[in-house]
């Protein structure tokens, strides 16, 4: 299904707080970022600054909580993707929150998802946040061997 692509100033409003140096667009941060916080707010999640991570959020009735770091796309996306994994490792503090990294749907990324071993993934039970150019997030659970299928998918 097509949707339209979000302006960057409607995508600012989402994170008036946050400046993204890189603007709103696809695949920046400042996009990824954006359509995190209203991919949740939409389950009904309801973001705080309680942890350290570009977005925590606890669902009010259910009780999960999503620890996100978010990265988009600069001139070094294997040193920005290893920096998220070593955010996301230093904030993993409580046992039954659910940890992921979100990145923009392009393959620079997708390769660096396919570098982190099932094994690792398994153990840390890592998600993906793959966030489309329409914004649409997509959850791969840690559980899930999509992303090497995507990846096929893109290469082809």
């Amino acid at each position: 299904m097509w949707r339209r692509q979000p302006g960057a100033k409607e995508l600012a409003a989402v994170c008036p707080t946050q400046p993204f140096p890189l603007g709103y667009s696809f695949p920046s941060e400042g996009f990824v970022q954006a359509s995190i916080e209203k991919h949740f707010a939409a389950l009904g999640f309801i973001q705080s600054k309680e942890a350290h991570a570009d977005y925590y959020g606890k669902h009010p009735d259910t009780g999960e909580e999503w620890f996100v770091e978010a990265k988009g796309k600069t001139s070094d996306v294997g040193l920005d993707f290893r920096t998220g994994l070593g955010q996301l490792l230093q904030g993993m503090k409580e046992p039954n929150r659910k940890y992921a990294i979100a990145i923009p749907d392009i393959p620079q990324f997708i390769a660096q998802c396919n570098r982190v071993s099932e094994r690792v993934r398994e153990l840390l039970q890592i998600h993906w946040l793959i966030v489309g150019e329409d914004g649409v997030v997509r959850v791969v659970c840690w559980r899930a061997n999509e992303v090497t299928r995507m990846a096929k998918a893109v290469r082809a």
